[in-house]
């Protein structure tokens, strides 16, 4: 996670995605990494993976704003209206 967030900072976007998808592999609980994967792939404006790892971390924790956030976020950024 630390190594991604290194990637993520210095806008090394593929190198970021492959640590935490890695994280991921080891760890499919880790509810920071489905965060990042999605907050990845959101600035990626790859929505459909967004959605797909927000969903997965809320499947494990209903109450998580940030999840949230972000698929408010991909919603205002594809221009839809989130009750659709």
């Amino acid at each position: 996670m630390a190594l991604a967030d290194i990637y993520l900072a210095t806008n090394r976007i593929p190198n970021c995605l492959e640590a935490l998808l890695k994280a991921r592999d080891l760890d499919p609980a880790n509810n920071d990494a489905l965060l990042k994967l999605s907050e990845v792939y959101l600035i990626l404006k790859d929505y459909e993976n967004a959605f797909r790892y927000t969903g997965m971390a809320l499947d494990q924790e209903r109450i998580n704003p940030v999840a949230h956030f972000i698929r408010g976020y991909a919603y205002m950024e594809m221009e839809i209206p989130p009750w659709q």
